[in-house]
């Protein structure tokens, strides 16, 4: 049972109104009543009325869908945002957003932020650095969708991508369609190797070449990270590592751009010399510049999908029970294009 205002300030033997202003900065009560209110909320997981509060003063606003995400400024997400925007703008719904740069207390903060706003249900792609995050939508009770990917031990209600599909098109293009022998997988960081969706895309990447009749060892997984700066980085120590490699594939886009840009410094052509691919098929790849082979994950119709049963399920008073995972489609470009390549290591050694 929810804990309520009245509640707090019964056991606390104060006001409503204090429990309210302990909330607000700059309010009139002292630091030792605002201190005792607070811990006595956190205790009883009490969340304050941000909408009632808002009514209070003349603002009214309902119908709003929570999203978290893992980090707004990258285009997968922002893109998933504007997606689910558009569903819930065409039902009377507004979306309101919170951040958790992969961290466990910002994804906390966040939810907590989207509880207090009252929102009446939450889309959330969780960066499963805690399970307090779950734990937390739970004990609200508001319906809540998981987007594109999930905690292995996660039964509840999900729209996903599905990366053991994603990993296994990366395997067989790099492969059987550019015969490449010595891929390599550039994955996150080390700090985010507790990700599902990356240790998913590792091992089935790795499993599907090793299927083909190919070696695959640890070293061929190697710890780069999610943006243009870590992939040039990751591949120096690709060349050090396995001096024969033919084939990249990269964690997302940005991490293979880094590559291409690394490549190119060295002499290294693209395409030619050594293959490259990445996940996620942002709209910069399409240029005859990068022309970047990627895994294609249908951002938008994960995001339209779970915005349209979230709604169905607030409007209907229920939970929501979908669980899909979405299929990935392969879109081939110039970076893997070239069948016929010499070895790497004697490109290099050219330079």
């Amino acid at each position: 049972m929810k804990v309520t205002i009245r509640d707090l300030a019964r056991l606390l033997n104060v006001s409503e109104t204090t429990v309210s202003l302990a909330f607000q900065n700059n309010s009139p009560i002292s630091d030792k009543t605002r201190q005792r209110v607070l811990e006595k909320a956190k205790e009883l997981d009490y969340i304050p009325n941000l909408a009632a509060r808002r009514l209070r003063r003349g603002h009214t606003k309902n119908k709003i869908i929570g999203f978290l995400v893992n980090d707004i400024t990258h285009p997968f997400y922002s893109l998933m945002v504007r997606a689910a925007q558009t569903i819930a703008m065409s039902h009377g719904y507004t979306i309101l957003v919170a951040d958790s740069c992969w961290q466990a207390d910002k994804e906390l903060a966040g939810i907590e932020y989207l509880l207090e706003s009252r929102v009446d249900g939450i889309l959330a792609c969780l960066c499963e650095r805690t399970p307090e995050s779950l734990r937390l939508l739970e004990r609200f009770l508001v319906p809540y969708i998981l987007l594109d990917t999930v905690p292995s031990d996660y039964t509840k209600a999900f729209v996903a991508n599905d990366l053991v599909e994603a990993a296994r098109l990366a395997a067989k293009h790099l492969t059987q369609d550019v015969g490449c022998r010595y891929p390599v997988f550039l994955t996150a960081d080390r700090d985010m190797e507790h990700f599902s969706a990356f240790d998913i895309l590792g091992r089935e990447f790795a499993c599907s070449i090793r299927e083909q009749g190919l070696p695959f060892d640890a070293k061929q997984i190697i710890y780069a990270g999610l943006t243009i700066a870590a992939g040039q980085a990751a591949f120096g120590r690709v060349l050090e590592t396995i001096p024969d490699v033919d084939g990249i594939f990269c964690i997302n886009s940005l991490c293979a751009l880094g590559v291409i840009e690394a490549a190119d410094q060295l002499g290294i052509q693209v395409g030619r010399d050594v293959a490259v691919m990445g996940v996620e098929d942002l709209d910069i790849l399409h240029l005859s510049r990068i022309s970047l082979t990627s895994i294609r994950q249908p951002f938008d119709q994960l995001a339209e999908m779970a915005t349209t049963m979230l709604i169905h399920a607030i409007e209907n008073k229920i939970h929501p029970s979908v669980q899909v995972s979405l299929k990935p489609s392969m879109i081939v470009r110039d970076s893997t294009k070239s069948k016929q390549k010499p070895a790497l290591k004697s490109v290099a050694r050219r330079k």
